[in-house]
């Protein structure tokens, strides 16, 4: 999205919520923002009326100062009313890093991709596999150095620093199902480029577009080719996501990303 189409949209909460604060962005749906020590400094996490309770969308990463935000939350905003289940919208540390912790702390079952599972479980069950033969020859064809081939064959142990470990169980979604959350149904969709079958979810009575990394306001996601599949096309895959999204949502709809401003 160039800059003069970003700004033209409307943006209905221009200041997000501070560490530990929620803003009511729809009926029964809460905006968390979530820090990340990364020059995008920032998630979003959405929690959805759930009936009793509060289903949350995505993690943050996994550390200690997000640990102790989401303890604030639970004794803070969102007291009174428990999780009930923890909906993660792909694999990278910012959305899933804390998806173990929730699960075993206030015991929830996670819903994923089975694509975002495995992938977050390969990485974190053999982080040194990142360092293989292939991947460093791919690197070099594509002009790395050694220096920089080092730093990026190795990142599978810093995946580990940013991940708790996921239980060893999780329940699958897939795009075109209709999941339920309190009194709403979402059609489930998914995006490739970013990540592989990113989970986003549709309200199509309330035109409420949960759309992970796959639409931001300002900025495009990642989008890269891989060691592991040299021969890809994602940004292909992205740009056929988007097109999918732009026929298929209208216009007025209001879009809850995993970074910047709804």
């Amino acid at each position: 999205m160039d800059a003069k189409t970003a700004e033209s949209l409307t943006y209905p909460f221009p200041t997000p919520p501070a560490p530990g604060e929620v803003i009511e962005v729809a009926p029964g749906v809460l905006w968390v923002r979530m820090p990340l020590p990364f020059r995008l400094n920032h998630v979003n996490i959405y929690l959805i009326d759930d009936g009793d309770g509060w289903a949350v969308l995505d993690a943050g990463i996994g550390n200690d100062a997000t640990r102790a935000i989401w303890e604030t939350l639970v004794t803070g905003p969102l007291a009174g009313r428990r999780l009930t289940r923890a909906i993660i919208s792909h694999y990278h540390p910012d959305h899933i890093g804390l998806a173990g912790w929730l699960a075993q702390r206030f015991e929830l079952p996670l819903l994923m991709s089975q694509t975002s599972y495995l992938g977050c479980l390969n990485i974190s069950l053999s982080p040194g596999a990142l360092d293989a033969r292939p991947y460093r020859d791919f690197y070099s064809r594509n002009g790395l150095d050694a220096k920089t081939t080092d730093i990026v064959a190795t990142q599978g142990h810093g995946y580990l620093k940013m991940v708790t470990a996921l239980p060893p169980t999780f329940n699958r979604v897939v795009a075109g199902d209709t999941l339920r959350i309190g009194g709403r149904a979402f059609a489930v969709l998914s995006g490739d480029g970013h990540a592989p079958e990113q989970i986003m979810l549709y309200s199509g009575a309330e035109k409420l577009f949960l759309a992970a990394d796959q639409v931001i306001a300002k900025i495009s996601p990642n989008v890269s080719v891989w060691a592991v599949d040299p021969s890809g096309d994602p940004l292909g895959l992205y740009l056929r996501s988007l097109k999918v999204l732009r026929r298929d949502l209208p216009a007025d709809a209001l879009v809850l990303s995993g970074h910047q401003l709804p």
